[in-house]
């Protein structure tokens, strides 16, 4: 299950989830309203999930001092980059091998400032999904 712990893998997850639930719900012969009212029932259980999971790893984050004291001799192996979008969809663009990037580059796009500037938190999710494609 760590491999769920990642946001990449869980997006996809639950981005498959709500296309079952609306297959399923097709399948079933059910009205177009009933299928509508079906998958916002399965949004709202994923987002509720997606919700707890963001909760219970920010409470890991901040966890007793002790721990963090632990942790704080480790030395990050480069400082939080606050990356562009605009960069990364050009990156996505020039490689469409990954086609993961095309849907992440929408979603990043809701948390970039006027500028286009990411928040440094985003800096690890980048780095993880763009992998070798970046440099730093």
């Amino acid at each position: 299950m760590s491999l769920l712990r990642r946001p990449m893998p869980r997006l996809f997850v639950w981005a498959l989830l709500l296309v079952a639930v609306a297959v399923a719900a097709g399948v079933a012969g059910f009205d177009w309203w009933l299928i509508v009212l079906v998958e916002f029932a399965a949004w709202a259980l994923a987002t509720l999930a997606e919700r707890a999971i963001w909760d219970r790893t920010r409470l890991v984050a901040s966890a007793p001092e002790a721990e963090v004291e632990a942790h704080a001799s480790a030395k990050p192996e480069h400082e939080p980059v606050c990356w562009n979008v605009a960069t990364l969809e050009r990156l996505a663009r020039e490689h469409p091998e990954s086609e993961h990037l095309r849907f992440l580059i929408p979603w990043l796009r809701q948390f970039a400032d006027d500028a286009g500037e990411l928040p440094a938190d985003f800096d690890s999710l980048v780095r993880e999904s763009f992998g070798d494609l970046i440099v730093g």
